[in-house]
């Protein structure tokens, strides 16, 4: 690979990583109870708003859950955390 090549491909992956690590410099901006505040009162206004939830739709309240609340919890971490030794 030439010095050319090498630096565009440089900046390439820096700017994704840069890209990647967007959110992550954005959550850390907020305090964690604004931040549960604010996912709180998304959700309580998403469920309020839709009717398909407040009826038991299953595969809505599956897509509220992925899209609002899995992308802001470490799931297996807080698993793990709760269970105690017996995770293993």
């Amino acid at each position: 690979m030439n010095r050319r090549m090498f630096g565009q491909w440089a900046a390439t992956v820096a700017l994704a990583a840069a890209g990647a690590f967007a959110p992550l410099a954005q959550a850390a901006d907020e305090a964690p109870d604004a931040m549960i505040k604010r996912l709180s009162d998304e959700v309580l206004g998403a469920i309020k708003s839709d009717k398909a939830i407040q009826a038991g739709d299953t595969s809505r309240i599956l897509a509220l859950v992925d899209s609002k609340i899995m992308p802001n919890v470490n799931f297996a971490r807080m698993t793990a955390a709760a269970v105690g030794p017996a995770w293993r």
